[in-house]
């Protein structure tokens, strides 16, 4: 073989191009070459058409698609198919099952094994095969292995038997047919190659080969050329996700400094197993810093076939426990469009928390996770709570779930839709329990594919693509008859999935990324290494056979690479990313380093992109970083909620009165003026993004404590029993499971039924309803009052300082209409029923407080309004009590001054409630002392304590 080793990878191209003009003298002339990867072939095809125009009559094949293509020459397809394939996973399962080596049954004893202790046996094999062919032939032959190893020649036996495939046989097959054949054959940066595939290649009679820096010791020959880079860097960082953002900006500056710079001169080498999220989000178009305009090709992990990704969340499903997140996110899935869901995301999840839907499609699925067998919050409960809220309100159904109340009838075909959805998924799961063979798996997903998932119509090769590899799967297995359980599949399948990896294409004209050992030998003119560590592949005790060296393997690929470049950037890891503490630099770096013999510039970047130490020397480009640079170095500039809030306190008064509003309107607002605020200035109606709950309810709290306190409070007031309202509230699904969800039932049950004892003493009065309907300063207020004999009788599930409110405004109401009584709120406490009894005010004051309450509400949908009645009416009792001190209010965030505040002031404030003092009285603010929090709590609550408000 003529041996050439040039000093660049474009000098080379050129030689093999004269090559190919001179040897293809016909139009039929074929010549195959053999290159390092697919990768390089690409780019290797692409530079021999630039410079001939075109490239005819050449197959560029990588060693593992050389040995498929002698294979199906040979006619061994199939052999070598099994050998490479899954089949040999699953027949080494099979064998292990029947094994009866001790410390084989040890191994195996402990959930999961099975299958992975077959894929790591299986790649052992191959790897044994490629190393070490002859020490493989012995142990065929019937040659034992050494202890600790003896266990492996048995299995690797008894495997090959269950195949019907002699390993090495069909290796010295393959080499016979690479013998035989005669087209022309030349070698190309093919740089490492193991023991059986040098044997193919060189059985191949290769004409000539073409290197880069020296000659590769498979091939037996010697020859180097020097090459190395004229310009090395390191840039010292922190955490992965800050070096990705560092990479950007060295990317950008290398760019401007180089107006030539094409992104197809640029190779960025890390392992994209591990950086592939990272990258993406880093590099995705739409953000104002320039890097993001630069084409770095997007990276997918494992096939880009959608239909896989949602074939794996769907057998994921029969594994977890089917949480309401889980499912609702495989509903999305692109695959799923057909069904509607994606078009009405935020109805659909809304759906399924009004369903109180949790996790588990049924009782079963509950037990299958040691938690008993309760029907609750499972998906089949809730869609039948969806079915019979459509057709029944919120009246038990005929399977006794209560229906879901705030569906309409405009749900319907979503309901529809999830109920077949969730049926059809149901039935699935179901299946998935009982362990199957290959074949009945493969056969199983399809059918369920075919029920759930429809590709887009421009998109129908995808479908038959995942088809033919479900059913290539099982053709693989039609002997087999392993049985697998749903887990040991789904990672037999996302395996078959990972042998077809997405391929890069280079070439294309943007910025790729390529592992260490790829496209090492091709030209670029800046390489950027990142996430080069000084950790060791590890090597696992059970290798019998001497394989490759990893490190070192890495260590060559990463010099080569470098020695390939103009100009090489590392970035690495310099400091803690938690606590910003200096690291030791990675050793294999410094080895690089000292290898190369080139002068390197060092370079040190601050933990955040927004550091004052970032827009130095050598500036970032991050445009939001330099203005939240600005921002940090400015002590005395108000963050951006300050100016905010600032703004919303002070807007012009332009929208025209409402000349009519209700009590309820009324309440609503002083509860909470920034709802009102954003809705009627800016339009804002805000909904949680998050309405979805995966967690099963252990006991009775917050929200669901109140519901359940509710619905009994009022139940018993109607004069329900009961025992009818406990049988109501577990057919709503309300609380936990069981006997655990009975007894916190009934302790809400006992709660209600001490209130409503006293609220039945109190109103034993004759009641009437009061209408309400005022004019008051030229504003209509209307509403309704219920009266028993001289008092106004509140009940309130909620132990907070909420309910006050309501009952405050109806006594002022029924004041002014000239009705004398005074108001009572009886809700649940601590040590029984608390009790707060209100004192009517004279009229003429009750007139003055509503006007004040109904000038508050023209201004609030105006400006922002800080006074909240739950920190209002705390601060005026600490303050009528001598007890108000500032230092506690600021002191903690979500106090107990104002326990839950509306997600929505988390726009204007940044730590409630002691923001609350720090603005100062607007223009409009009622007279007083202190902030415009503190002037507008007194104005409109100071009365309300003083007449009985003050606990």
């Amino acid at each position: 073989m003529r041996l050439r080793i040039g000093s660049s990878w474009s000098e080379l191209v050129a030689e093999l191009s004269q090559e190919l003009r001179a040897r293809l003298d016909s139009p039929f002339a074929k010549v195959r070459v053999l290159v390092d990867s697919w990768a390089a072939g690409r780019l290797l095809r692409q530079g021999l058409a630039g410079l001939d125009g075109v490239c005819a009559g050449v197959t560029l094949f990588d060693p593992a698609e050389f040995a498929r293509s002698l294979a199906t020459s040979s006619g061994r397809d199939e052999e070598h198919r099994l050998w490479h394939g899954p089949r040999l996973t699953t027949a080494i399962l099979e064998e292990l099952d029947e094994s009866d080596s001790p410390k084989l049954r040890a191994h195996l004893n402990r959930p999961g094994r099975r299958l992975a202790a077959a894929e790591r046996f299986a790649g052992l094999f191959r790897a044994y095969l490629l190393h070490s062919p002859e020490r493989l032939a012995s142990w065929l032959d019937g040659e034992a292995a050494p202890a600790p190893f003896e266990w492996q020649p048995p299995l690797l036996r008894g495997t090959c038997e269950r195949l019907g495939v002699d390993p090495v046989e069909h290796l010295s097959a393959l080499v016979e047919q690479a013998a035989q054949e005669s087209e022309l054959t030349f070698l190309f940066g093919l740089r490492r190659l193991p023991a059986a595939l040098s044997q193919l290649v060189l059985a191949a009679r290769p004409e000539a080969g073409w290197f880069v820096g020296s000659a590769p010791e498979w091939a037996g020959l010697g020859g180097t050329a020097d090459r190395a880079p004229s310009w090395v860097s390191v840039e010292y960082s922190h955490t992965p996700a800050r070096q990705v953002e560092v990479l950007r900006d060295e990317l950008t500056r290398r760019f401007a400094e180089d107006p030539t710079l094409q992104p197809r001169d640029v190779l960025i080498v890390a392992r994209p197993e591990r950086w592939t999220n990272l990258l993406n989000a880093v590099f995705r178009p739409g953000d104002t810093h320039p890097g993001r305009e630069l084409r770095v090709a997007r990276l997918v992990s494992g096939t880009d076939n959608p239909l896989f990704e949602a074939t794996s969340a769907l057998v994921g499903l029969a594994q977890r426990r089917a949480t309401a997140s889980e499912v609702v996110e495989l509903l999305l899935h692109p695959m799923c469009a057909h069904w509607g869901f994606r078009d009405r995301p935020d109805e659909l999840r809304r759906l399924v928390s009004d369903a109180r839907i949790r996790w588990g499609f049924d009782a079963e699925s509950r037990a299958a996770e040691g938690v008993g067998a309760f029907p609750e919050n499972t998906w089949i409960s809730g869609v039948d709570a969806l079915l019979t809220g459509i057709a029944m309100g919120g009246e038990i159904g005929p399977r006794g779930v209560a229906g879901t109340e705030t569906v309409t009838a405009g749900d319907l075909d979503l309901i529809g839709a999830l109920a077949e959805v969730v049926g059809r998924l149901w039935r699935f799961v179901r299946s998935a329990r009982e362990p199957r063979n290959v074949a009945q798996w493969c056969s199983l997903i399809e059918e369920t594919m075919a029920a759930l998932f429809l590709p887009d119509p421009a998109s129908a090769w995808r479908g038959q693509q995942f088809t033919g590899w479900l059913r290539r799967l099982a053709d693989l297995h039609s002997d087999s008859l392993c049985l697998l359980s749903c887990p040991e599949f789904s990672r037999l399948l996302n395996q078959f999935g990972a042998a077809r990896p997405h391929r890069t294409r280079v070439g294309d004209g943007e910025i790729h990324v390529v592992a260490p050992e790829e496209l090492v030998d091709v030209d670029r003119r800046v390489t950027f290494f990142l996430g080069v560590t000084d950790s060791r592949p590890q090597t696992l005790p059970d290798e019998a056979l001497p394989l490759t060296d990893p490190a070192a393997e890495l260590f060559e690929d990463l010099l080569g690479h470098a020695r390939s470049s103009e100009k090489v950037t590392f970035i690495v890891e310099g400091y803690s990313g938690l606590t910003g503490a200096k690291r030791q630099p990675p050793v294999l770096v410094e080895r690089l380093l000292r290898q190369l013999s080139v002068p390197v510039e060092r370079h040190h970047h601050s933990p955040q992109p927004s550091n004052a130490s970032a827009f130095g020397e050598r500036p970032s480009f991050d445009p939001v970083g330099y203005r939240a640079a600005l921002l940090a170095q400015d002590s005395d500039a108000p963050d951006a909620r300050s100016r905010l809030r600032q703004e919303a306190r002070t807007l012009p008064v332009e929208l025209a009165a409402q000349s009519d509003v209700t009590l309820r309107e009324l309440s609503l607002f002083l509860a909470d003026p920034v709802k009102t605020f954003l809705r009627g200035r800016a339009g804002v109606r805000w909904l949680p993004t998050n309405l979805l709950d995966d967690s099963l309810s252990l006991d009775l709290a917050g929200l669901e404590n109140w519901q359940v306190t509710s619905s009994f409070i009022e139940g018993r007031l109607a004069g329900r029993e009961p025992a009818q309202l406990m049988r109501a509230a577990k057919a709503e699904q309300i609380g936990p499971p069981g006997d655990l969800g009975r007894r916190r039932l009934a302790e809400a049950g006992r709660r209600a039924e001490e209130v409503v004892a006293q609220a039945n003493k109190l109103r034993s009065g004759a009641a009437r309803k009061e209408p309400i309907d005022l004019k008051i300063d030229g504003v209509r207020l209307s509403g309704s009052i219920d009266i028993h004999g001289e008092r106004l009788v509140h009940v309130a599930a909620s132990s907070s300082s909420k309910p006050l409110l309501a009952c405050w405004l109806q006594l002022l109401a029924a004041t002014a209409i000239g009705i004398e009584a005074h108001a009572v709120l009886l809700r649940p406490g601590r040590d029984g029923v608390f009790r707060t009894q209100l004192s009517q005010p004279g009229r003429e004051d009750a007139l003055g407080l509503l006007a004040r309450y109904l000038v508050a509400f023209q201004l609030g949908r105006n400006r922002l309004l800080p006074a909240a009645f739950q920190p209002a009416l705390n601060l005026v009792r600490e303050q009528s009590r001598g007890q108000f001190s500032l230092e506690q209010w600021r002191s903690a965030e979500r106090n107990f001054k104002w326990s839950f505040p509306d997600p929505l002031w988390r726009v204007f404030y940044r730590q409630l409630p002691g923001q609350l003092f720090d603005d100062p009285p607007t223009e409009l603010c009622p007279s007083g002392r202190g902030s415009s929090f503190e002037r507008w709590a007194h104005w409109l609550y100071a009365d309300l304590v003083m007449l009985g408000g003050a606990r």
